[in-house]
């Protein structure tokens, strides 16, 4: 009887944990089919074999990033396209490619155009990132302001300033060779100034990095105008209109005789301005080398000079020499620095390189020459060379503004 008992008890403990065995196997099962599943399907329906990245399924929580950069590839579905050296997306790869939502079969940008492309971040580590949110008339989002010619003079100079100056900026296909052809000036303004993605910079600068468009201002001018936010006068000579934004004024022209160009100028600017052409004219007609020159780490003894070169016209090898020359600004002239008396002096005949798409920067020491300057707005007068061959180049002047403040 003890022995009956005895086996009923082990054959009933034995089939207790074959039953839990079997519960245990099939929960797991269904954990594993869980998980699997989870591996296998992303929420919008993609899959994605076990095992690999899912970095461009994830839906990212961050705000969307916009950037400029250049079309150097494109089809009806994708484009590559290199960052501006100034964005932080050219550090993190030199092409960038993007699909789009809907297939492009009527339009493409064109290679070479500089385009505003919107996307959902990171950028980093995804093969391809989807957007549609692309713009070839800069940022949406921008506001210009002015500096007037009189606001750099001296005070007597200013009182009996005219504001008649008239200064050719550049035309239009400098900044996109496929864009309409006119001409942009500036009537009594020292510069011109947008404030865009973050940063403000002088308005021809944010023209060329493709920041800002002159078509993309004229399109601004009239939404802003259709809103009610700023003035406008609508001229029966072909449709010239003029914009007031109160402390300046834009006019674009459009007349019979197929003028095109745009003016930015004063408050008191109005639609003869280019009557006024024949009016004080200086024009910068300067060959563009997409080159700019600035000042850092400034004393009275010597500075670094930076040479900024982005985009641009150069047919050979940018370059300058040791060879520099002060002024400092007295009134509204300026005028040359005396270097130290009885000083007998010459420049090496070295030629340096200025790098392509970056910046370069040159040490320079004045003390030698001019002593330890006094208080005061200067600038450093460079010459810089396009270098084709011997005898074979072109040369402009340059100029880097700095102040001495003590």
């Amino acid at each position: 009887m003890k022995r009956r008992t005895f086996i009923i008890l082990v054959c009933a403990v034995f089939l207790a944990a074959l039953i839990s065995t079997i519960f245990i196997s099939c929960d797991n099962e269904e954990k594993l089919q869980y998980t699997d599943t989870l591996k296998h399907y992303t929420s919008d329906g993609k899959t994605q074999a076990p095992g690999e990245d899912m970095t461009e399924f994830v839906e990212s929580e961050l705000p969307p990033e916009s950037f400029v950069g250049t079309v150097i590839e494109e089809d009806t579905y994708y484009m590559v396209v290199e960052p501006n050296i100034d964005e932080d997306e050219y550090n993190i790869s030199k092409k960038i490619r993007f699909e789009y939502i809907h297939d492009h079969i009527d339009y493409l940008y064109g290679v070479g155009r500089k385009v505003v492309i919107t996307y959902i971040p990171p950028i980093s580590g995804r093969k391809t990132i989807v957007t549609d949110d692309i713009r070839h008339d800069g940022f949406e989002e921008f506001e210009l302001s002015v500096q007037y010619k009189k606001d750099s003079l001296p005070l007597y100079a200013a009182e009996n300033y005219t504001g008649d100056t008239l200064v050719y900026i550049a035309n239009n296909t400098d900044f996109d060779e496929n864009a309409s052809d006119f001409s942009l000036y500036y009537l009594g303004l020292s510069d011109v100034y947008v404030t865009v993605d973050g940063a403000t910079l002088p308005l021809k600068e944010a023209l060329t990095y493709g920041k800002v468009t002159l078509d993309g201002i004229i399109a601004d001018c009239n939404r802003l105008s259709s809103l009610g936010k700023i003035k406008s006068e609508q001229y029966k000579d072909g449709g010239s209109v003029l914009f007031d934004f109160g402390d300046f004024k834009i006019i674009k022209y459009h007349t019979l005789e197929g003028n095109r160009d745009v003016f930015i100028g004063t408050s008191d600017m109005d639609i003869n301005a280019i009557g006024r052409l024949h009016m004080i004219i200086r024009v910068y007609r300067h060959y563009e080398w997409g080159l700019r020159l600035k000042t850092k780490d400034v004393t009275n003894k010597g500075a670094t000079i930076v040479f900024k070169q982005f985009g641009g016209n150069v047919t050979g090898t940018l370059q300058t020499g040791e060879a520099f020359y002060l002024e400092k600004k007295v009134g509204n002239k300026w005028i040359s620095v005396d270097t130290k008396p009885l000083i007998d002096y010459a420049f090496n005949m070295v030629a340096y390189g200025i790098a392509n798409n970056d910046e370069t920067e040159l040490e320079t020491e004045w003390e030698w020459l001019y002593g330890e300057l006094e208080k005061g707005q200067y600038r450093i007068k460079k010459e810089v060379m396009d270098f084709r061959g011997t005898a074979d180049f072109d040369e402009q002047i340059y100029y880097a503004y700095f102040e001495i403040k003590e």
